[in-house]
Order: C-alpha cells, then structure tokens, then sequence
C-alpha cells in the first residue's frame, strides 16, 4: 500500500525536520517493510495552475470526436483559449492548467521499433529532428526519450509550415529533392513538406492528435507511405 506521508504526519507526531527517507529508516528498524520512496511532482516542470472555465465551444472532429475550445481564467490579464479532448467540466468548474513550457510527469512512450531504426537509419542518413513547441519543453521529452543521441541537428519551431521548412532547408544546407520529411501528421508534417519541395513519408498513427489531420495534399516532392516506422528500414 501508498502511505502518504502528510496522511502520516495527521496521526503521528513526527518532527518537521524528518525527511521522508528518515522517516522510511525509522520505519524499517521497527520491522515495517518500505519498497520504495516516491516524490509526487519532483519531475514537474513549470507551475501547474487552477484555472476557472469561462465559456466553451464544442465542435465534432473528423473521425467523429468531440473537440472543445475553452475560454479559460487563469489570473492573467486575458483569459487563454485552449483546446481540450475531456467534457467532463462545465462552465465556471475549476480545472488544473498546464500551460506553453509545463511538463506533466511521466517518460513518455517510445513506440516499438522506434529507437532500432533510428540507429540503422542514423549510420547511412544525416538525420535532423525537426519538432514544434516550446523549447524547453521539447527539449525535455527529447531527452527523457534516449533518442536524441541519433540526431545530428535539433531544430524546434513555434509552427512547421511551409516556410519553416523552407528555412530548415536553407539553414542546413538541404537538398530538397535528396531530404525525406518523416512524419504522422499530415498538418505538420507531409502537406508542408511537400508543398516546400521535399518527399515525405507518412507514417500514419491511430492516436495522432485530431487537429494534425488533413487530407493529403500532393506536391512538388515524392511521398512514401508506410504501415510503420520499422519498415523504413527496408526503404533508406
């Protein structure tokens, strides 16, 4: 079982100098067992906020999901509109906010095949990363994941459309019809790639974020599609 130790601290008088692992020791020389010693929120970046919901819009995504946009309240000068999958609040509930550089604990899943074929891929192809987001926070799950080390150039965005990668292209020196964009997000990733002259390959994903759906656009580049990421490996 979990024994918080604030939940301890109620029925027990204990010194509020005794660290948790003190107090762990302690309880190991009376014979109590203690498996382990966790920390909630010790790898929570950013201050985590309660905001008050002022108003919110539904709207029916493509594949059939409601989408909220929400009218938020979160002690600033102007409310923040922010997207939400959950429709469990109602207007003036107070919700946990997580705002632009937050990280929420938690590693994050490598899909499998993931990090295999970057390695293959990473011994025959100059590989860049190319992401969008706040730069600390994308930076994190980079790290977090163990992938970053494939990568021979970072670059992170506020947005990836066309003219980012026209930029990415002419800041790396790229020959657009030698560079293949891989990616899952038809947004993001295929349309404005192959609007800006590069192939891409799409890699379609069942839990792609619904706002990163498109039709596919075809454009001046070649496009690829594959089932999953391994099978790049048979490709490049």
């Amino acid at each position: 079982m979990r024994l918080p130790l604030s939940w301890l601290r109620e029925h027990v008088a204990l010194p509020p100098s005794l660290t948790a692992r003190e107090i762990a020791a302690g309880l190991v020389r009376l014979g109590v067992e203690v498996e382990e010693i966790g920390e909630v929120g010790a790898d929570l970046v950013g201050p985590v906020l309660v905001g008050r919901v002022l108003e919110f819009e539904e709207f029916t995504a493509s594949d059939g999901k409601t989408i909220r946009w929400c009218q938020v309240d979160v002690g600033e000068a102007q409310p923040r509109g922010i997207v939400c999958g959950a429709g469990n609040f109602l207007v003036d509930d107070l919700v946990v906010v997580c705002l632009p550089g937050d990280v929420i604990p938690g590693d994050g899943e490598v899909i499998d095949g993931v990090a295999e074929t970057l390695e293959y891929l990473a011994g025959r192809h100059d590989l860049t990363l190319f992401t969008k987001g706040h730069v600390d926070e994308q930076r994190l799950k980079v790290d977090r994941s163990g992938l970053g080390r494939f990568f021979q150039h970072t670059a992170i965005v506020k947005e990836k459309d066309t003219s980012a990668y026209r930029r990415l292209v002419v800041d790396r020196g790229m020959d657009p019809a030698a560079t293949w964009m891989i990616g899952n997000s038809p947004k993001s990733d295929v349309n404005p790639a192959l609007e800006a002259g590069l192939n891409a390959v799409f890699v379609p994903h069942a839990h792609t974020w619904v706002l990163e759906k498109q039709d596919i656009v075809p454009g001046a580049g070649q496009l690829l599609i594959v089932e999953k990421f391994g099978d790049l490996r048979e490709r490049f």
